[in-house]
């Protein structure tokens, strides 16, 4: 099987750099590990490519082996922990606009698939859906390697010919006058935007709905359907996402991390981050001193390739 060279691997900052709307890598453990949890910008589309791993989200938990796929939403606490020796996983972040454009004759709502509930999510179901998932999974290492000009448009292609396999699988299907659009997630940028400069502050409902110059209850129906979750919890992933970038890379105390992204305190940051992770802060930052190559920094700058410890 082909795999990408080690100066293949690319990390891009998808938080801001439109024209670069894809970060990706393939991991490599030649060992097991411990749980490690992550929250990022990006939504995340994972395939096992050999061996097999855990996949951690707040409401469930599944063992992913050779041929299976996983979906992570936007800031959506998830984790991860490889249960069996010389496991190699293929992982691509993707900003929603790579896969959110406006197409008048598409009647599926890609975004969809990463909004669903984790335990709603695709799930491999038999070895024709398996095969079906490696072959494209090798299409992508394949055309990540070709140096194609025109590698977005094909990826962006191949990632929707897989979702649309495991779509008309199911029955029913989206209605596409209740999907969110990239125009909603514009009309919302003033709220986010609000968010971003103030993390340490609570912003209320009224407050963002008042910045992006809509009703309160337009606003929140609006910020669900296109976000996947209202307000509240939206604020507080990206505050999980800041304490836990914090406890990886600075010896902040607690009740600093807590003030610095809106915690009331330091229990309240315990609490609200064992809820998510199944573990404390302080097993968390010990897990990320002990092995920091576990993680994949979506919406960090270029990085060192990771994983081949």
């Amino acid at each position: 099987m082909s795999q990408l060279s080690e100066q293949s691997y690319e990390y891009f900052d998808i938080l801001s750099d439109v024209k670069h709307p894809v970060a990706w890598s393939v991991n490599d453990y030649p060992r097991t590990t411990g749980r490690y949890f992550d929250i990022h910008v990006g939504l995340e589309l994972g395939i096992v490519l050999r061996g097999s791993s855990k996949r951690l989200y707040s409401d469930c938990t599944f063992t992913a082996t050779r041929g299976d796929m996983w979906l992570v939403g936007l800031w959506e606490p998830h984790g991860m922990q490889v249960v069996r020796k010389n496991t190699r996983h293929l992982v691509l972040g993707l900003l929603p606009e790579f896969l959110d454009l406006n197409d008048p004759y598409a009647s599926c709502d890609w975004l969809d698939f990463f909004r669903a509930a984790p335990r709603d999510r695709i799930r491999v179901s038999s070895e024709a859906d398996r095969k079906f998932v490696l072959q494209i999974a090798n299409r992508i290492v394949d055309l990540l390697n070709s140096k194609n000009p025109h590698w977005l448009v094909r990826l962006r292609i191949l990632l929707q010919e897989l979702l649309l396999y495991f779509a008309d699988k199911q029955p029913g299907g989206t209605n596409k006058n209740e999907t969110a659009s990239f125009s909603d997630r514009q009309t919302l940028l003033p709220a986010l935007l609000m968010f971003e400069n103030n993390p340490h502050a609570n912003i209320t409902v009224a407050d963002a709905a008042r910045a992006s110059h809509m009703s309160r209850s337009k606003f929140s129906e609006m910020f669900r359907k296109t976000m996947g979750v209202p307000f509240a919890k939206y604020c507080q992933r990206r505050r999980l996402a800041g304490a836990m970038r914090d406890l990886q890379s600075t010896d902040l105390k607690l009740l600093a991390i807590a003030q610095r992204w809106g915690f009331s305190d330091a229990p309240h940051l315990v609490r609200t981050f064992k809820a998510a992770t199944k573990q404390t802060p302080q097993a968390f930052r010990l897990g990320a001193q002990a092995h920091p190559v576990q993680t994949l920094p979506f919406g960090a700058p270029k990085m060192p390739h990771a994983d081949k410890n």
